[in-house]
This record gives structure tokens, C-alpha cells and sequence, in this order.
């Protein structure tokens, strides 16, 4: 079966370890946000159970339980930024299925790219965004 995380200590740790910083939003703690002080659009909210990720004014609720792939999807999420993040994230929400499609379609494009010597800058450009994965792959372990 595959690992799932909580909006628990267990994610919490993990959010923290890559540069994330947790503000409390009432005093009994069931409320956190973890912002990344790159990211200061993008915000990750457990409030109780719920995992809620939310950039500019969407949201978008992960539900409660979020499986290891998802997890890298939205560490890659507040990773990239620009037409990196556009070019993964084309509509600035996070439909996991999209993103798995979307990174599908860059590898392809680079292979592509690379075979035909393509136009420098998109290659550098996919492949900055799959170097960014690779690292939350390695990172996190596949």
C-alpha cells in the first residue's frame, strides 16, 4: 500500500525541512500555515484534518490524506516559479492528474528538443522543471 501523510507532525516535519515557515493561526494550533519565503503567494493549511493548499485568492482542498506522489507534486508546486511554474501548472491550480500529464508532455518535448536541437531556451527551460522533480524524487525517494 502505498504511504499517504496527514496534515500531522509527520508532514509538518517534512514541509519544515525544505525551508517552509510555520505561522500559527489561532492559539490552539489545529489552524497552521506554512508559507515558503520564496513563494509568499502560496500558502499550505492544516486546519485539523484538511490539507489546503491555496495560491493567491484559490484554493484548492488536497483532502485529508495526500499519497507520496501528490506530496512531490506539491513540493514541486511551490518549487518552480515563472514559466516554469506556468508551463507545469498552466491554469496556477493543482489538478494532480494535469500535473502528471504535464510533466509527461515536458519529457517528451525535451526528447524532442534534444533530437532535432531544438530551441535552446524552451530545452533549458523543461529542462530546469525536470531537474526540480528529479531532486523532490530524490529527496523523498520514488
Amino acid at each position: 500500500m502505498e504511504k499517504r501523510y496527514n496534515a500531522n507532525e509527520e508532514l509538518e516535519k517534512i514541509l519544515l525541512e525544505r525551508g517552509f515557515i510555520k505561522i500559527n493561526r489561532n492559539s490552539s494550533g489545529s489552524k497552521k500555515v506554512f508559507k515558503s519565503p520564496e513563494q509568499p503567494n502560496k500558502e499550505i493549511y492544516f486546519d485539523q484534518m484538511s490539507i489546503i493548499l491555496k495560491y493567491y485568492s484559490s484554493s484548492t482542498d488536497l483532502t485529508t490524506k495526500i499519497t507520496k506522489e501528490k506530496l512531490k507534486y506539491l513540493l514541486l508546486f511551490f518549487k518552480l516559479k515563472g514559466d516554469e511554474f506556468k508551463e507545469v501548472f498552466d491554469s496556477g491550480r493543482f489538478f494532480e492528474n494535469k500535473i502528471k500529464k504535464n510533466l509527461d508532455r515536458i519529457t517528451s518535448e525535451l526528447k524532442y528538443n534534444k533530437q532535432f536541437n531544438g530551441n535552446k531556451s524552451e530545452r533549458e527551460k523543461l529542462q530546469k522543471i525536470l531537474n526540480a522533480f528529479s531532486e523532490i524524487e530524490n529527496e523523498l525517494g520514488k
